[in-house]
């Protein structure tokens, strides 16, 4: 396999990092947190101080950063990777973007005879599930490096689906979150058992993840990992989208404003088990 660039080395691209070093990839790396960047490096990786310098090192550059003005700064503004790149390498966006600002992305990286893939990745049971968008071709290239990170990838479709469906997933995993916070708070006001009611609903089409994982909620164990504050982020990302698309969102809209309503009076390290603070609130995090 090829040199591999990889740039952020967060939680998720931290979990990349490894697996493609266990692989035995040529890996190298760029964070602006230089703790992070420490940490790979002393595990193999090649370091860069710079994402322009690791650009100019590899014909592969793996981004996986926080947010889509994030992305744009890092590969489109000055000294940016786009700068650095060789015509005919790929870039690789494995960040939760909104799917305007990844066509536009597209359009820039022509210009200079770059070929990208939005690929972002979710969570599943048993690892990492790629969603990937782009050229046939250009997946088929990639799909190693997938193979290494990912449990499960897709080529779903032409640039910006793999953004859609990431975006969509993320919508039903939040409404699903959000009823099943509801239905817990709604079950404990009534004195219901919650070892019993899973166990009972286990065998029925109400059952589904986020139910699975409530005891978190009732136990109020939010966790540190920031996801709160990330699904806030992606279903501003849909709710942008569709309203470019002309699309109808209610759901969308109301579970986009609970989860924001937690996140901006809690703690910004929750995860989504905090939202059933909207619902029963015990903390200062309390909602109408």
């Amino acid at each position: 396999m090829e040199p591999v660039g990889l740039i952020g080395l967060g939680n998720v691209g931290g979990r990349m990092a490894r697996s493609l070093l266990d692989a035995g990839v040529e890996l190298h790396v760029h964070d602006v947190d230089q703790e992070a960047s420490a940490a790979v490096r002393e595990a193999g990786a090649v370091g860069h101080d710079t994402a322009s310098d690791l650009a100019r090192a590899v014909p592969i550059v793996l981004l996986s950063l926080p947010n889509a003005d994030i992305v744009d700064r890092v590969v489109l503004g000055p000294g940016g990777v786009l700068e650095a790149m060789a015509a005919g390498s790929i870039l690789v966006d494995m960040s939760t973007n909104r799917p305007d600002r990844t066509l536009a992305l597209l359009a820039r990286a022509t210009e200079r005879a770059v070929r990208t893939l939005d690929a972002p990745i979710s969570f599943g049971g048993r690892g990492m599930i790629v969603f990937a968008g782009g050229d046939p071709a250009d997946y088929a290239e990639v799909a190693p490096i997938f193979d290494v990170v990912a449990f499960r990838h897709y080529h779903v479709g032409d640039h910006g689906q793999g953004q859609y469906v990431k975006l969509i997933q993320n919508l039903l995993s939040g409404i699903a979150i959000g009823a099943a916070a509801e239905a817990v708070a709604f079950g404990q006001r009534a004195g219901v058992d919650l070892d019993r009611m899973l166990e009972a609903l286990r065998w029925t089409g109400a059952y589904s993840g986020a139910l699975a994982g409530s005891r978190r909620m009732v136990d109020r164990d939010y966790g540190s990992s920031r996801t709160l504050g990330m699904h806030v982020k992606d279903l501003g990302y849909v709710l942008a989208m569709a309203e470019q698309l002309g699309a109808t969102m209610p759901f969308a809209e109301r579970v986009h404003d609970v989860f924001r309503g937690v996140y901006e009076n809690g703690d910004p390290g929750w995860t989504q088990a905090a939202v059933i603070e909207w619902f029963d609130p015990v903390t200062p995090a309390s909602a109408p």
